[in-house]
């Protein structure tokens, strides 16, 4: 058994949350020419890997919204 000491019915999660304002921030630092995504990432002490998939994110809800649009 584990040395831990559990709760029943609580789950701890271990998974980071990052404010939404702190991603808007980091993709606007990324848009700026010159910058790469890997600097930007490194100065908010975030992996790169994480600003390709918020960057995935919005542009998929950008698409996702043009198609919503009523004709």
């Amino acid at each position: 058994m584990d040395d831990q000491e559990t709760v029943p019915g609580i789950i701890k999660s271990s998974r980071r949350r990052h404010p939404k304002a702190l991603k808007n921030q980091v993709l606007a630092e990324c848009r700026q020419p010159g910058v790469s995504v890997a600097s930007v990432a490194l100065r908010h002490g975030i992996n790169q890997n994480l600003v390709y998939k918020w960057r995935h994110q919005v542009a998929r809800k950008a698409q996702d919204t043009f198609l919503c649009l009523p004709t």
